[in-house]
């Protein structure tokens, strides 16, 4: 299976109007990747991406504006890196541990600081 696979069917909230879009632009940015040997190395993956798709690390919570993100509406182009961290990137390391049978790794979010 390839990263991007993870990114199919999103079962989300988005937390604000560009964040979709974001989530798309990395499904793209994945295609062709192979999965990586552990959830870490996915999030550290998908953090990279993210802040080279908005500039701003995913750790800074203040909302970043992506122009290229931006299709309309009042919040367009707003990315919200809270919900990247306690939603988005969750789901995709479950999708990551459930593909790869995996129950035994811990990867805990509120150890980013």
């Amino acid at each position: 299976m390839k990263v991007s696979g993870l990114f199919r069917d999103p079962k989300l909230a988005w937390g604000l109007r560009g964040d979709p879009f974001l989530w798309e632009a990395l499904e793209k940015r994945f295609q062709g990747v192979e999965l990586p040997c552990t959830s870490i190395e996915l999030v550290q993956m998908v953090e990279n991406e993210y802040r080279i798709i908005t500039g701003q690390a995913i750790e800074i919570d203040t909302y970043v504006y992506v122009k290229e993100l931006a299709h309309g509406g009042m919040s367009s182009g707003h990315i919200c890196p809270e919900y990247w961290r306690d939603s988005a990137i969750p789901l995709l390391v479950e999708r990551y541990r459930r593909y790869r049978g995996d129950t035994s790794e811990s990867y805990l979010l509120d150890q980013r600081k």
